[in-house]
């Protein structure tokens, strides 16, 4: 996977820098997502690899099931959608849309100062306590937060906070662990 990120980031950036430049950001992300489950749906993954179609072909695919999905808004972007999708096939790319989706996403949260965090709990989350972790992490990064929740039962209670690499884990399981980890040494 990391592999595959660093082949994705130089697109993903490039195309990051000529949405910014065109005020597409929003389209753009709606695109690559598109792409990136067309790429991953195996039926139109097969036809994609098949020969004995045309790249001009497998462009004119690709360009068509993102319109047809995003609809009108995808006309704003015109030939550069088609020349985008071109240099995948070209490049033999187009597989790469799911990182390149990921890269790019990251760098419109990072341009508009949004962190990404996710919140693991052992159960689900009323809206008052998903509010305070909303207040309590925007004012301690200084920052706009756009939070994730999940449920994960083997937690117990107590919660994971994640964002990018950092963790903090308060969950009662992370807590045992640790406990036992110390009384083993």
């Amino acid at each position: 996977m990391s592999a595959f990120l660093t082949i994705a980031r130089p697109y993903a950036k490039a195309l990051f820098m000529q949405a910014l430049k065109n005020e597409q950001l929003e389209l753009w992300t709606q695109a690559l997502q598109v792409l990136s489950i067309v790429v991953q749906d195996p039926p139109a993954r097969a036809l994609l690899e098949n020969p004995r179609y045309t790249e001009i072909q497998h462009q004119a695919l690709l360009v068509e099931l993102v319109r047809a999905v995003v609809g009108e808004d995808a006309q704003v972007l015109g030939n550069q959608l088609a020349a985008w999708v071109g240099i995948l096939i070209q490049e033999k790319r187009w597989m790469l849309s799911p990182e390149i989706a990921i890269l790019y996403h990251q760098l419109v949260m990072a341009h508009q100062g949004v962190v990404e965090v996710t919140v693991t709990s052992a159960f689900p989350l009323s809206q008052d306590h998903r509010d305070q972790f909303q207040k309590v992490l925007e004012k301690r990064l200084r920052s706009k937060v756009a939070l994730q929740f999940a449920k994960d039962e083997r937690l117990m209670g107590g919660a994971i906070i994640q964002m990018g690499n950092w963790v903090m884990d308060g969950s009662i399981r992370g807590k045992l662990i640790r406990l036992a980890k110390s009384l083993q040494a």
